[in-house]
């Protein structure tokens, strides 16, 4: 399982593991870089650079705003596809099974952002009860359109529309897909048509994050995505990418992937969370960034493996006064697809 190299609900006292701990601090004076590993919890803080570099990043914070400020608590999660199978058990069980592990980590934080791994249609489902020998029709995803106020409900705020599914049934269901997201509430960014919407903006009374979308399969592409993290750097304090790239069912990340996410981050990205891959890869820090290559699977009717049925949630806290603070929660699915927030087996 991945480590780091270099809107609410606590689970503490459920028995629930927080398995890792990142804290990129700041130091207030001097500057000097180390990791520090206790010895009585798996946390390990790493101190990246002192206050004035920080400043110098995040636009200027004055004194005053880093002391009023209150952090912002983002969860991430990855694939979110409620067709075929998912569709197929819902009509009996509900949506609410294969969302119970987001419901449950949005307790504890602010705002929850995933990869829509689909449109949201009033069309008929093409993969529902089909399998792989059924051809594209297995891969041909729409969500019914009741599926955006599930999300809502679940929690979700915003989602990435990057990636190789968002325009399954053209430009139309994207429209559609706009829509049916507003009208839940739910923001969405790295939009294939509108470069307007390739960044979203989460906003708080001290603090803007710019949410930016890639997709290596199609738009936002490589040039489009550097220019929307310079405009999201001039105009927001801190900067995501949420990169739709990799080879699917590998735990390995590809030359592309690990060359993308360093220029992300040279870029102006403070923080890079990947997904398509269906399976969780490593994460790392490079400079003052830390990537995480891919989520995994967060609703996805892929049970075949244990590696399918793991996705991970990372929970960033932006906090001027003490940095990035980065945790992870793991998803482990069911055969029937019972999303449940606890150790995946091959981690116990």
């Amino acid at each position: 399982m991945p480590r780091v190299d270099a809107n609410r609900y606590s689970f503490r006292g459920k028995g629930l593991h927080l398995s890792v701990l990142l804290a990129v601090a700041v130091l207030l004076g001097g500057g000097t870089a180390a990791w520090h590993i206790s010895e009585q919890s798996e946390t390990f803080t790493y101190y990246v650079r002192n206050y004035d570099e920080v400043r110098d990043k995040t636009n200027g914070f004055s004194l005053e705003q880093v002391a009023h400020a209150e952090p912002v608590r983002i969860a991430f999660v990855g694939d979110l596809m409620l067709d075929r199978g998912i569709r197929q058990i819902a009509g009996r069980l509900g949506y609410e099974v294969f969302l119970a592990g987001i419901a449950e980590i949005a307790q504890e934080v602010d705002v929850v952002v995933g990869n829509l791994e689909g449109p949201i249609t009033t069309h008929a489902s093409k993969s529902i009860y089909t399998d792989s020998e059924d051809g594209q029709d297995h891969f041909t995803f729409t969500f019914a359109p009741e599926v955006a106020t599930h999300l809502a409900s679940a929690g979700v705020s915003v989602v990435s529309l990057a990636n190789n599914h968002a325009l399954d049934f053209g430009a139309e269901g994207l429209v559609q897909t706009r829509a049916h997201l507003r009208d839940a509430g739910i923001g969405f960014f790295g939009d294939p048509h509108e470069p307007a919407y390739h960044i979203h903006m989460v906003e708080r009374e001290d603090m803007t994050v710019a949410l930016v979308g890639y997709n290596q399969f199609g738009s936002p592409h490589e040039t489009e995505t550097r220019e929307a993290i310079a405009r999201a750097r001039a105009d927001s304090d801190w900067v995501i990418v949420m990169p739709h790239w990799g080879e699917e069912y590998t735990t390995e990340i590809t030359d592309t992937q690990y060359r993308l996410a360093r220029d992300f981050i040279e870029a102006g990205a403070d923080v890079v969370m990947g997904a398509h891959p269906h399976v969780i890869q490593r994460s790392e820090r490079y400079q003052d960034g830390v990537v995480y290559y891919s989520l995994g699977n967060a609703v996805f009717d892929q049970w075949f493996s244990a590696d399918v049925s793991c996705g991970l949630a990372v929970l960033v806290t932006l906090d001027p006064k003490q940095g990035v603070v980065f945790e992870e929660r793991f998803f482990w699915s069911t055969s029937r697809g019972v999303s449940v927030v606890a150790q995946c087996p091959e981690q116990v």
